[in-house]
């Protein structure tokens, strides 16, 4: 469309509308609320002009025109079912049905297929195509998600073109030419996309057909419901399809501010673990040493007990909040401060301090028109894939400048500037970026911190995004932010949570400083994680209540976690599978599923999101809510402390909270009218929970042999879900750890080696592979794989050292 905001006026079937000028006919009919066919045309990408369904008639045009590659005009009169349009469309459905199997009794797209709705619509009653039809590859196992049938394409190429302008990964294409075409991969390897799922969504045919979904429902047998996605913390939008009580499918629900009509592969496909045999369906409770099944009333009982004399001596935690709803944070926050009498609670369960910046909150949106786009630390394909889509769309425009501040050089599907930097040196680089944007040039004369500021300083709209994990380095970048505001440049601030709803739970107070909606404790007297952990490995504590975390796994410090864990006399987790952190409770509690309830979510711009119950958890199953009110009565908590119903307790949240929308400095304040934030402004101390918790290393240059680890994200990476659901096994990533060539040859290492890396707190096995975007001197390790907990070697900071030792061939098996 064209940016003067002229509008011109045209007529379509006698009905006048105005339209801004550059609109193209088939969205200035859908203003008009006329439908015009479409196969190859999506609103989300550029007109294509391949199928031909969508002819048109315009006066004073000799030939039909199609209605996706027309842009309007002035006076303009157009027809969409004059007989010559019908019988167009006709010819062009005969044309498309030469070849098709016509088998939509046993095709997925069945009930739903363009093509079928078309045909019965718009097309010829019979064929007039007497020889035999041309056959093609049927059920081609295209990529670990995907199962295309060639006897059914089009050809429309959505597909290839949403891999081109949408995914930027170019991987999708169109194989030889006329009658012979065909859609494979460029490579001919597997179609292996964080993305994959879309393109089965947006064929208007049954060809890409979803390995999750094929034969297993008709769209008239499914119960939908609206929800949010948690696997990340951008909280896509999406539906869930249900049939007899069972997740078939999950389905894109638009909101064009926060996922711009699409969801990645880990949220589309991440509930098949809700029918494995390794979900937790019942309480648990350790006797002689093994966790046996028990009564929910009689495992509330044990654990209110032992809870209960552990808050009495003041020697009690609760870890967890950032896999919880917004009411369940909130609950779980009450239990820990009203029914235990103590501030020790903290979500954090990661190296992240924060979810929340304190000042310059951007929205996701403003990635949109974004001039320069500053990672630090944080990798966006990896931890926040729908995020990363819109940096992809803005670099490919070549609107934006994508840069990248971090200890490696990650590999990213679009241009990008790559500054190599120590994690823990971030603080003082940003400090003298400002330095040098204020003065024109560092005073040190860096050529790395001048090129770096005369990128921020070329930039009329800046976002920058990090992992919250290094708060100093925090409190540098909002000096900047506020340098460069001061000079007329528009700038907003994303943290990536470390769980699906990272900032509602800071949000919601389960930090040990802070209250529901960052109001302050005066002399905080809660710990952190990382000093409830201590104390418990110390014997200092009696009890841990953890809900919804897995510690063992993700926290830093694994060798920490892990004796803590062993060492607390009584450790309750309430969780929906068997993880690491569970194997070492006393009392387990079976939780529902996101899938299994309602509620609300706050994404990582600070957006309220409500999601509601799609299917019912099993019969011993009950939400962490219903757990944390059975505990609280059983404690002899004051009446209705905690309401089991996520209404009630949104109700006192509210109470509690001020749901209206916050003063906060917006990067684009012209957005700010549709963007509704539910939490109080943080201060800017307040949003940096704990200080104190940070972590201070000096790794120095490790001993001959040794290295630095440093841990990488992976999107399959985890112990929770993504471990358990049979759906996402093929796209888990293997234990590996990535070298750069120098080392490798110091080490006499090769790709596919087996290596032990050996640390602090045990050791790992992996698969060696080697490239240069490894800095020297450092080994990057995949994080959070239950195989190879890459915790064994780091410490509180996220970092570690590790010496390498080379397997033989021959030794297989699991590291101490």
């Amino acid at each position: 469309m064209s940016s003067n905001g002229r509008e011109v006026g045209l007529t379509i079937d006698g009905q006048s509308v105005r339209v801004p000028e550059g609109t193209l006919v088939v969205e200035a009919a859908k203003a008009l609320g006329t439908h015009v066919p479409v196969y190859c045309y999506h609103p989300k990408m550029a007109p294509a002009g391949l199928c031909r369904i969508c002819l048109v008639e315009i006066e004073k045009t000799p030939k039909l025109q199609i209605a996706c590659a027309t842009r309007v005009a002035d006076g303009m009169v157009v027809h969409t079912a004059s007989e010559n349009v019908a019988a167009a469309r006709r010819g062009v459905l005969e044309f498309l049905l030469l070849n098709h199997p016509l088998d939509c009794p046993i095709c997925d797209k069945g009930g739903e297929c363009d093509l079928q709705d078309y045909a019965m619509s718009y097309g010829p009653g019979a064929s007039r195509y007497t020889d035999p039809k041309l056959h093609k590859p049927k059920r081609v196992d295209l990529g670990p998600t995907i199962v295309l049938d060639e006897e059914r394409c089009i050809l429309c190429r959505r597909c290839t073109r949403f891999d081109d302008e949408i995914a930027q990964e170019r991987n999708l294409v169109v194989i030889d030419r006329g009658h012979r075409s065909l859609i494979g991969t460029r490579d001919g390897s597997p179609y292996a996309s964080y993305f994959s799922g879309n393109t089965t969504e947006i064929c208007p045919v049954g060809a890409l057909t979803s390995k999750a979904y094929r034969f297993r429902a008709r769209p008239w047998d499914l119960a939908h419901a609206d929800s949010v996605c948690t696997q990340c913390s951008v909280g896509c939008n999406y539906r869930i399809d249900s049939r007899f009580g069972r997740i078939m499918r999950t389905y894109t629900r638009e909101n064009q501010a926060i996922d711009d009509g699409w969801i990645c592969d880990r949220g589309r496909y991440t509930f098949g673990y809700l029918y494995e045999p390794s979900r937790l369906r019942s309480p648990l409770i350790r006797r002689d040493g093994e966790l046996r099944e028990a009564a929910f009333d009689e495992a509330v009982a044990v654990a209110a007990e032992r809870l209960a004399a552990a808050a009495a001596g003041k020697r009690v935690g609760v870890i967890g909040g950032g896999r919880l709803s917004d009411e369940e944070a909130f609950a779980l926050q009450l239990f820990a401060r009203r029914a235990l009498g103590t501030n020790n609670i903290d979500y954090r369960a990661h190296a992240q301090r924060f979810a929340s910046p304190a000042r310059f909150g951007a929205k996701l949106a403003d990635l949109d028109d974004a001039s320069l786009v500053l990672m630090l630390g944080a990798l966006g394909p990896e931890q926040a894939p729908i995020l990363d889509l819109r940096i992809r769309r803005a670099v490919a425009r070549g609107q934006a400048t994508l840069v990248y501040v971090g200890p490696y050089r990650p590999e990213l599907p679009v241009l990008a500037r790559f500054f190599e930097h120590p994690s823990t040196a971030v603080a003082g680089l940003l400090d003298r970026l400002l330095d040098a944007v204020h003065h024109g040039g560092s005073e040190s004369g860096e050529p790395f911190v001048d090129e770096l500021a005369q990128l921020l300083a070329d930039s009329e709209r800046i976002v920058a995004i990090h992992d919250g994990c290094d708060p100093l380095a925090a409190r540098a970048l909002e000096r900047l932010m506020e340098t460069l505001r001061r000079y007329d440049h528009q700038v907003g601030i994303l943290v990536i949570g470390s769980q699906g709803n990272a900032r509602g739970a800071e949000a919601a107070g389960c930090v040990p400083n802070l209250l529901p909606g960052y109001a302050p404790i005066a002399d905080a007297d809660g710990m952190t994680t990382a000093e409830m952990l201590t104390a418990a490995a110390d014997g200092k504590l009696e009890a841990l209540l953890v809900v919804g975390a897995n510690p063992a796994l993700t926290f830093p410090d694994g060798a920490l976690a892990r004796a803590a864990l062993a060492n607390v006399a009584f450790l309750v987790v309430s969780d929906q599978l068997p993880t690491e952190t569970v194997s070492h409770a006393d009392v387990v509690f079976a939780a529902a599923s996101f899938a299994e309830k309602r509620g609300h979510v706050t994404n990582l711009e600070g957006r309220r999101q409500a999601f509601a119950q799609s299917v019912e958890p099993p019969v011993r199953v009950l939400t962490d809510a219903q757990i944390l009110s059975a505990l609280a009565a059983a404690m002899n908590a004051p009446d209705g402390l905690i309401p089991s119903e996520p209404e009630t307790l949104f109700s006192k949240l509210s109470v509690e909270v001020d749901l209206g929308r916050p003063d906060i400095e917006l990067a684009r304040p012209k957005i700010s009218d549709i963007v509704e934030v539910d939490f109080g402004r943080p201060d800017i101390e307040l949003a940096r929970p704990k200080i104190s918790d940070i972590v201070e290393v000096d790794l120095g240059r490790p001993d001959a042999g040794g290295l630095i680890v440093i841990p990488i994200p992976k999107l399959y990476a985890g112990g929770g879900a993504a471990a358990f659901d049979p759906g996402l096994r093929p796209m888990r990533p293997v234990p590996f750890a990535l070298f750069h060539p120098d080392d490798a040859r110091r080490l006499e290492i090769s790709v596919g080696d087996r290596v032990s890396l050996e640390g602090r707190g045990g050791a790992i096995e992996v698969e060696a592979r080697i490239a240069e975007r490894a800095p020297s001197g450092a080994v990057l390790v995949v994080a959070n794989l239950p195989e190879a907990p890459v915790n064994r070697l780091t410490d509180q900071s996220g970092l570690g050292t590790a010496t390498v030792r080379k397997l033989p061939p021959d030794i297989v098996g699991d590291a101490p």
